[in-house]
Formats: structure tokens, C-alpha cells, sequence
């Protein structure tokens, strides 16, 4: 009895009981459990003190009962906490506040009345007009009555989603509209009456100019088709114009190279 008692609050059974009797055998098992959930214990700190991402868990009054190294990490880039504080035992209330604490507040609810993960996504301002993006993702046990939260560091995901905003923004209005206006240009030179040798030189450069306006065009549909927004129709087509269109996109390099291109394909 001793023993069971010393186990149930997480020491080590301090007394042997040999034999081949029942109690004997009880005393095996009991000293069996203990060295699983020793094991046990140990591999859950090793996962919550060596992972990357914050880990805690929360009773039913949002008060911290578990806290990893990776979550004070995370709280303290936010500016939530000054890095000499614990969360254990404190309420998140207290360190969250105003409309973040209300959204997260909403998300500990949906996950309980769902009883299913819940995700959210919250910035916060830590001066000098930067922020840190904190992702959560939020389970309810109802067994142990517990919130299990994991809590990952969005902020580098964001600057770069940010940044590939602002370079498709550039390309749309930096580069598409002066290629439009040299491309109308062209278009203007061909309807003069030049002789055949220029007359050559500005149709390659107005199809080169196509060519650099449908690669501007491609990058802007790199983002239709990260959101799946792109409908993707295949169809056959002619190998030789493609070669043509190849081949005249080089023909001044090869002019000045003094390099004569052969294309030698069955029209079909």
C-alpha cells in the first residue's frame, strides 16, 4: 500500500516485497508501471524542452499549467513577457490583452464546444513599426480538462509573403506598363515605311518585347496558382513555331556572333 501510494504521487516504490504470492506479484506490476511512466515523463519533457515550437497546456480557466522553453521564447519576441518571468500558474489574460486576449479568449471556446482543433492567427506590435505573427493551434481534452497549444513563430513566413506582394506589385506597374508602351511603340514603327533590314530588326524586337510581357504575365499567375485560382487547360501544339519563336529571339545575338541557326522540322 505504501508503495501504490508513493507511485500515485510520482516517487519511486521504496520497499521490496519478495515471494510468489499475489502481493509479490502486485509489487512487480506496480514497480513495472513505475519505470513506464518514468519513461513516459522523461520523453515528454525531452519533446516540450528540445522543440522549435511553443508548446503548453492551459486548464479550464486559461491558466497556464505547462510551459516550454520555445513558448517564453516566443512570448518574450512579442514583448508579452521581459524574460525573467514564468507562465506557470498565471492566467493568459494577464499577459494578453484588449482584442488579441478576445480572439484567443473566442478560439479556447470554439475549440472546447467543438471539441476539435482549433487555429488562430494574431499579430502583435513590438515597436519601431514591426510585429511578431504568433499561429495557434488550440485542442480540448475532455478527459483531463486541459487546452494543449501549439504555438509557432509566423513572423519570417509573413515578411516574406509581404515581400512577394510587393514584387509582384513592382512588376505589374514597373515593368508591364513601360514593356506595353515600348511594345505600342514598335507596333507604331512597323506601320511606317522602313526599309526590309530595319524593317526585320524592329518585328524582333516587338516579338521580344511579347516575350519579356507573357514572362511578366507568368509571374503575376504565380500567385493565381499558388491559390488554386488558375484553371489549367492542355492542348496540343505545333513544335515548329515554337522553335521559330526561339530561334527569332536570338537571331540579333546570332547576327552579331556571326552564327547561322538551322531549323530543320516536318511542319507537322
Amino acid at each position: 500500500i505504501n508503495n501504490a501510494r508513493r507511485i500515485a504521487g510520482g516517487g519511486a516504490p521504496n520497499e521490496r516485497v519478495d515471494g510468489a504470492d499475489e502481493l509479490a506479484e502486485l509489487h512487480k506490476i506496480y514497480s513495472d508501471m513505475f519505470l513506464s511512466l518514468t519513461a513516459l515523463r522523461e520523453r515528454e519533457q525531452a519533446i516540450l524542452s528540445n522543440s522549435a515550437e511553443g508548446i503548453c497546456s492551459l486548464d479550464a480557466s486559461l491558466r497556464f499549467n505547462d510551459v516550454n522553453e520555445a513558448l517564453l521564447d516566443c512570448y518574450t519576441r512579442a514583448g508579452l513577457l521581459d524574460g525573467s518571468h514564468s507562465l506557470v500558474g498565471q492566467r493568459l489574460g494577464s499577459i494578453v490583452s484588449g482584442q488579441s486576449f478576445d480572439q484567443l479568449e473566442q478560439a479556447f471556446e470554439q475549440a472546447r464546444k467543438k471539441n476539435d482543433n482549433c487555429r488562430i492567427d494574431i499579430e502583435f506590435e513590438c515597436g519601431d513599426n514591426d510585429f511578431i505573427g504568433l499561429s495557434s493551434s488550440i485542442v480540448w481534452s475532455q478527459v483531463q480538462k486541459e487546452f494543449y497549444c501549439i504555438v509557432q513563430d509566423t513572423t519570417e513566413k509573413r515578411r516574406l509573403e509581404k515581400l512577394k506582394a510587393d514584387f509582384l506589385a513592382m512588376v505589374s506597374h514597373d515593368l508591364r506598363a513601360p514593356l506595353a508602351s515600348i511594345e505600342l511603340t514598335h507596333s507604331l514603327l512597323l506601320t511606317e515605311d522602313l526599309e526590309q533590314g530595319t524593317l526585320k530588326s524592329v518585328e524582333i524586337a516587338q516579338a521580344s518585347t511579347k516575350r519579356l510581357l507573357a514572362l511578366v504575365n507568368n509571374l503575376l499567375d504565380l500567385d493565381k496558382i499558388e491559390d488554386a485560382s488558375m484553371e489549367i487547360e492542355p492542348r496540343e501544339r505545333l513544335l515548329l513555331p515554337t522553335v521559330e519563336a526561339a530561334v527569332e529571339s536570338l537571331a540579333m545575338v546570332a547576327l552579331q556572333k556571326k552564327v547561322t541557326v538551322i531549323v530543320d522540322i516536318q511542319s507537322d
